[in-house]
């Protein structure tokens, strides 16, 4: 496995003097520095020596056939570095062996194990960033609490660092293909926008999105230019995104508007490129169907039963789920046209109506002061409006 830490530097709001000096910084597993990212610079960042030398050594040793990029959620620090006692890196918990961790790695689903945590092949690259900071990180950020931080200032600065991985990759011509769940899921989309606007619209082959809280108007332009197979699987009765789509990141995404929809919930759009697929549905929404339909192909069904985690995490730690993905990862041939072609029920039931996105994708404010006193949206109504939006 190929590992990258993405360090952000805690220091305010954009238009500060310190965030304007401030550099984050891509590693690699054991904390060497590969690539200085200035916080106020845009764009797709061109790889250092290092960087590509860290890649280069590990295609060396493996080849280029495919590599599946993983890209963890919300609420992980790893800072720390390489500490086998902080439950804070994703590299003790779902980018770990599952031999040596006992819990439910992604690295089965990848390729990269077995579910017993046998090595099969090498073709995981985990991406490890910085998706949570303190109150007095967050605080300091100007915003009101824990997830407006990581969701509007983190993890599109993240999403370089991304990027400038895939990039390399792709110039050493190797078929890349995306796992991500949650918040990571907008890392992941916000940095195939990056590539496809830089020349590298193919630079990812297929991406499986997973309880996705990336916004829905967000994926739909980030992904406007991509060629990208992007397989995104939903969940109306996902609590936490119920609570991080719909209300977390009000006032800045008002509640009970398209700006406020996530994908992992509400779904997107379908188009040639994207498909969404809905966990939950009950036997009056064709469940019957669309779960006969995964039996036949993949020998198993979805499901988005809780375990002692809950719904969120259920995407990936259920059995049936866990089948589904490793061989929808390895199908040669697998599109959203040809899953439709072969009959799959695709597409989320929902409150309100599915797939009807015309609103714009709203300007994150980048001041102190803006996100400090933002518009009167008449929070009682917006309250009103949360509570007709929760799902059984």
């Amino acid at each position: 496995m190929l590992g990258f830490r993405w360090i952000a530097q805690h220091v305010g709001a954009p238009d500060s003097p310190a965030y304007r000096a401030a550099v984050d910084e891509l590693r690699d597993y054991d904390g060497n520095a590969l690539l200085p990212l200035p916080k106020p610079a845009t764009g797709l960042p061109e790889p250092t020596d290092a960087l590509t030398h860290c890649v280069s050594a590990w295609l060396d040793k493996r080849g280029k056939g495919r590599a599946v990029v993983m890209v963890h959620g919300f609420d992980f620090d790893p800072s720390a570095g390489v500490d086998p006692s902080n439950d804070d890196d994703p590299y003790n918990g779902v980018y770990a062996n599952p031999k040596v961790s006992g819990r439910e790695s992604w690295l089965p689903i990848v390729g990269e194990t077995d579910e017993a945590g046998n090595q099969l092949a090498d073709v995981a690259v985990a991406f490890c960033w910085t998706s949570i900071g303190s109150m007095a990180e967050y605080g300091s950020a100007c915003w009101s609490n824990l997830y407006q931080y990581p969701v509007f200032d983190l993890a599109p600065l993240a999403a370089r660092a991304l990027a400038a991985i895939i990039r390399t990759l792709a110039d050493r011509g190797v078929p890349v293909d995306l796992f991500a769940h949650s918040l990571g899921t907008r890392t992941a989309t916000e940095a195939i926008h990056l590539l496809a606007a830089n020349g590298y619209a193919a630079a990812v082959r297929r991406a499986i999105l997973v309880g996705g809280a990336q916004f829905s108007v967000d994926a739909r332009d980030a992904l406007a230019g991509a060629t990208v197979d992007v397989f995104s699987f939903a969940s109306q009765s996902d609590p936490v995104l119920r609570w991080g789509g719909v209300t977390g990141c009000h006032p800045y995404r008002q509640v009970a508007t398209q700006e406020a929809r996530v994908i992992g919930r509400d779904g997107m759009e379908p188009t040639a490129h994207w498909i969404d697929l809905q966990c939950d549905r009950t036997p009056a929404q064709q469940s019957v169907g669309f779960n006969a339909w995964f039996q036949t192909r993949y020998g198993a069904t979805l499901s988005d039963t809780p375990d002692e985690r809950g719904a969120h995490w259920a995407y990936y730690r259920r059995p049936g789920n866990r089948v589904i993905l490793a061989k929808m990862l390895t199908q040669d041939g697998l599109t959203p046209p040809s899953m439709r072609a072969d009959g799959v029920i695709e597409g989320v039931v929902r409150p309100g109506g599915y797939g009807d996105l015309t609103a714009p994708v709203p300007p994150t404010p980048m001041t102190c002061a803006e996100r400090m006193n933002p518009p009167d949206l008449m929070v009682a109504d917006a309250a009103d409006a949360t509570s007709n939006l929760v799902v059984g």
